[in-house]
């Protein structure tokens, strides 16, 4: 993305949107279905940060 820096509000709207319809379905899979285990994680943590990341 670093060669598509936007100027413009219409410019970071239109390369959010290529971004988010590049993401695959698989990818998608993947983090709904991780999501019961980062948010047991964020209430062991009160809250505070754990380890997961997105990749």
């Amino acid at each position: 993305m670093a060669e598509n820096q936007p100027h413009t509000v219409d410019q970071l709207w239109m390369i959010m949107q290529e971004e988010w319809e590049g993401i695959d379905q698989f990818t998608i899979d993947r983090f709904v279905d991780s999501m019961p285990d980062h948010v047991r994680a964020v209430i062991s943590a009160d809250g505070g940060h754990t380890k997961w990341q997105i990749i």
